[in-house]
């Protein structure tokens, strides 16, 4: 019985594994062939990313992570795919958790910058990328540290379709850092 239900634990651990390559390659296919259905609405973004943050502090408690969320006190109103925006704002968030040490933190900030343009900063205390691998880290599935992403549960695909969101929205997204912070 003991060797079954360990068995099963696998064979459950692979296949949700399993699912969320599917579901990520389905998403990055349709972001890339630009078949995507963008709803883009009058949206309160920083709302949005405050509400993204309230459901990650959980987990970031439980790893022992400081998280916190800023914003400028300008409404920030701007067209969104509401949907899309959250993915967005739940990968970087994610992505932020996994990399950042107990004792850590993560803060986002955000708001209204150049007469209306958004801007979101996702800031970690993690281990830092080192330069030589930054230019590639929204490509999909590539990882820096090749062994840490399994352990994880992540799909190697994140990163890659936060850049496709935020392109078709009319926007970039970019990444700045020093190894060692």
């Amino acid at each position: 019985r003991e060797e079954v239900d360990e068995a099963l634990l696998v064979l459950q651990r692979h296949s949700r594994r399993l699912n969320a390559l599917v579901e990520d390659l389905l998403t990055l296919a349709r972001l890339e062939a630009r078949k995507a259905e963008m709803e883009l609405v009058p949206a309160d973004a920083a709302r949005l990313i405050a509400d993204v943050v309230r459901d990650f502090s959980v987990s970031a408690r439980e790893r022992g992570v400081a998280l916190s969320f800023g914003c400028s006190p300008e409404p920030c109103t701007v067209p969104l795919d509401v949907l899309r925006f959250e993915q967005v704002c739940g990968n970087l968030l994610d992505n932020a958790l996994k990399y950042t040490p107990p004792g850590g933190a993560v803060t986002v900030q955000a708001g209204l910058h150049n007469g209306g343009t958004f801007e979101m900063v996702v800031r970690d205390t993690g281990p830092g990328i080192p330069q030589k691998d930054l230019p590639r880290i929204f490509e999909r599935f590539y990882r820096v540290d090749k062994g840490r992403g399994r352990d994880e549960g992540g799909t190697g695909l994140g990163l890659s379709i936060v850049k496709h969101i935020v392109a078709l929205h009319g926007g970039e997204v970019s990444a700045e850092s020093t190894l060692g912070k």
